[in-house]
């Protein structure tokens, strides 16, 4: 599957499918052809994000 996020506050990403899904799980979303993630959710969602990074680098360390 490919995924589209649409934003109006900046341009559209597309991702392939396992790199969307690892980012919908690392925000505890499970994948799905649709959805949302709502503006006041955001900022949980990018700390979720960010932590998903560091523990991936650290675990390639």
């Amino acid at each position: 599957m490919i995924y589209k996020f649409k934003s109006k506050a900046t341009g559209d990403i597309i991702m392939m499918g396992p790199t969307g899904d690892a980012l919908l799980r690392a925000i505890g979303r499970e994948p799905q052809p649709q959805g949302i993630i709502e503006p006041a959710a955001m900022p949980a969602a990018m700390l979720a994000i960010e932590q998903a990074v560091v523990a991936d680098e650290a675990a390639r360390a």
